[in-house]
Formats: C-alpha cells, sequence, structure tokens
C-alpha cells in the first residue's frame, strides 16, 4: 500500500471504539449514501479519489469520489472516517 493520508504506508492496525464507530454508522446511515451514484468527478485530471465502501450484513455498496464531486452527505462521511482515523493510535502489523 503507498502512502495515505495517515502518513503511513504499509500495513497497520489500531482500535476504534465502539462510540466512534456507532457515530459513523449513524451518519452513514441517515445521510442516504447507500442511493447516491457509485461514481463523482471532476473533468479535469491529476485530483485525489476516494473510494468508500460500506458492507452490512444484506449488502455492499462503494462510492468513488474522484477530485471531491461527490454531494455534501458523502463529504461528511468521508470526513468522520478520517478524523477518527486521525484519532487512532496505529502499530505496525
Amino acid at each position: 500500500m503507498a502512502g495515505n493520508r495517515f502518513g503511513r504506508a504499509g500495513e497497520y492496525v489500531g482500535t476504534v471504539t465502539v462510540f466512534d464507530y456507532a457515530k459513523i454508522n449513524h451518519l452513514i446511515a441517515e445521510s442516504g449514501i447507500d442511493r447516491l451514484s457509485p461514481r463523482y468527478a471532476l473533468t479535469w485530471t491529476d485530483m485525489q479519489e476516494v473510494t468508500l465502501t460500506v458492507s452490512t450484513s444484506d449488502r455492499t455498496f462503494v462510492v468513488a469520489d474522484y477530485g471531491g464531486a461527490g454531494p455534501v452527505q458523502l463529504w461528511a462521511v468521508q470526513r468522520a472516517i478520517e478524523a477518527t482515523g486521525l484519532s487512532i493510535n496505529w502499530k505496525p502489523k
């Protein structure tokens, strides 16, 4: 794996608090991102793409967001996941 937003390359493990996990799940459920288009993209190149994959007990959905073109609901979920990831004490696997 190449470097990521958390400044690490390679495999790492960490623990998410139950409270943070519940907040992200609630945000995903309330935002309706499972009803969004599977891809959003700007028309120019050399932008970052973020792919969000959510799996539940009965389905999996994927939303790709190239250049931050997705709606605010997608942005909110991306930022919540990023903030949670930054608060984790990552350890090399």
